[in-house]
């Protein structure tokens, strides 16, 4: 007998759906965009969600209004979030590493005095050929026509593609929601901006605190600060200044030798990074390379018929003219 009371949209193990026959939406546009309400919420999302929520940015038109929910190729997916599978274990191995993602999309605001707390995202599915994302009506604003407030950041999906881990992404996010296109960004951390933004314990386990009270300098650095370094060194949209001691941040220190911040330079630029954490490390051992890669990295540098960057692929993107387009469209 048939069950009466399943819902209209109940499907089951293997059931062909109507979004199967439809054909799947290429990526309309790497360069995306959010309100700057959004980046400054505290998020929750692990690496793999972080990446299918970007993934599905790029199938929204942010100068435009849009409808609730946008569909992903299945298989583009599962390479993006690292989900290697066969046919018949895609799907189930997709539930596992993003199946939590409408609870994980919770928005905490603590700025302000008008905050609505909730989830972003109300609905992921899956279907034989596509994964469906759906979002939550009343915070598409955070999402689309965000041209009329000029009150966004834009991000360039590619790189957040490549990182490998959220922390990346959050500080990716950080920095974007600070920087001033127009000359180089200059902005200090200290470890409670840190755990702030990752939501590391302030002490107790996962802290970084030693059992005699003392804060675990070395760990904390090899750990959470040199990993996303790594990560933005390989990024185009933004790039941040290398040091004379070859790092990209500058401990900064009082009279006392103790260490208040770090410091980040770093500019909005088209031009990728010049250098991956591998040529920063053949940077240490010439001064003269460091000033090369500095040229080359602010586009200063004339071509030199003989130097180790001669075979440097260096992609170009103008992300004003990406997003002048957009808005002109």
């Amino acid at each position: 007998m048939q069950n009466m009371n399943l819902p209209n949209d109940y499907e089951c193990d293997n059931q062909m759906s109507i979004y199967d026959y439809l054909e799947n939406p290429e990526i309309d546009n790497s360069l995306i965009a959010v309100s700057k309400v959004f980046a400054s919420a505290i998020k929750q999302m692990n690496l793999a969600e972080w990446k299918t929520f970007v993934m599905a940015l790029t199938h929204i038109k942010w100068t435009e209004q849009n409808k609730r929910f946008v569909r992903l190729d299945k298989k583009d997916l599962a390479e993006i979030v690292g989900v290697n599978s066969d046919t018949n274990h895609l799907s189930q191995d997709l539930k596992r590493a993003i199946g939590d993602l409408p609870a994980h999309s919770m928005l905490k605001f603590e700025n302000g005095e008008d905050w609505i707390n909730g989830c972003f995202i109300t609905q992921i599915a899956c279907f034989k050929n596509m994964v469906r994302v759906k979002f939550e009506e009343d915070y598409m604003p955070l999402f689309e026509e965000l041209n009329k407030e000029k009150n966004y950041i834009t991000m360039w999906a590619d790189d957040l593609f490549k990182m490998s881990s959220e922390r990346s992404i959050l500080f990716y996010e950080e920095l974007r929601l600070h920087s001033d296109t127009r000359k180089e960004n200059s902005r200090i951390y200290g470890i409670k901006d840190f755990k702030q933004l990752f939501n590391i314990p302030k002490d107790g386990e996962g802290s970084y605190m030693n059992k005699d009270g003392h804060f675990a300098r070395a760990h904390f650095e090899k750990r959470i600060i040199d990993p996303i370094c790594k990560d933005l060194a390989n990024c185009q949209m933004i790039n941040l200044s290398i040091n004379a001691d070859g790092k990209l941040y500058r401990k900064i220190k009082n009279k006392h030798g103790n260490v208040l911040g770090y410091e980040f330079q770093w500019v909005v630029s088209e031009h990728p990074k010049v250098a991956s954490a591998d040529e920063v490390k053949m940077l240490n051992q010439n001064p003269q390379d460091l000033k090369i890669a500095r040229d080359i990295q602010t586009g200063k540098a004339k071509q030199k018929s003989k130097n180790q960057f001669n075979n440097f692929k260096q992609n170009t993107y103008d992300f004003d003219e990406l997003e002048k387009k957009l808005l002109d469209n």
